[in-house]
């Protein structure tokens, strides 16, 4: 269970990024102009091509895969926090997307794998209930803080995922 919990932080991390890329729109701030809807496009594409390379990655050992996924998730909140130009926060979406895209699929096989048979359906319905408690923490502060201090949060959330999974997730059997 505890390893099913530090596995589960990286959908929790993956939700967040999705509500941020739905609610806030810092290209629209940095330039004044409207970017319309193609920041959610991009985190989109970004996802449909981390899951279409997740099962590829797989082969490589799910603990391995998660642990090199976040170092992009964490340094694409990094880019949008330093964000100056548009490119900048859609090169945010776009990795962030392709990560989600890769987390989402690890994080589901890998919770299947570690867990007993007798708790095995309770437990894989985690990383979708903490990636949908991610986007609700996303959506709650982001009604009191402003973009950059929710993406300060969305690094905040990132990080002690990476270091989880380093300390305490073992291979997947």
């Amino acid at each position: 269970i505890v390893v099913t919990f530090a596995c589960c932080l990286g959908p929790l991390a993956c939700g967040f990024a999705l509500a941020f890329n739905l609610t806030k729109n810092p290209a629209e701030q940095l330039v004044h102009t409207p970017v319309g809807t193609w920041r959610t496009h991009v985190y989109i594409l970004g996802a449909l091509i981390g899951g279409f390379f997740s099962g590829f990655l797989l082969n490589y050992g799910r603990k391995n895969v998660l642990l090199v996924t976040m170092v992009p998730m964490s340094l694409s909140w990094l880019a949008i926090i330093f964000a100056t130009r548009p490119w900048m926060v859609f090169l945010f979406h776009g990795v962030s997307g392709m990560c989600t895209g890769i987390i989402m699929v690890m994080a589901q096989v890998y919770v299947a794998e570690i867990s007993v048979p007798k708790v095995r359906g309770a437990l894989s319905s985690a990383p979708l209930l903490a990636f949908q408690v991610g986007s609700l923490i996303c959506y709650m502060l982001g009604e009191i803080l402003l973009w950059k201090n929710l993406a300060i949060v969305g690094v905040c959330i990132a990080i002690p995922f990476f270091f989880c999974v380093v300390l305490c997730m073992p291979q997947s059997p």
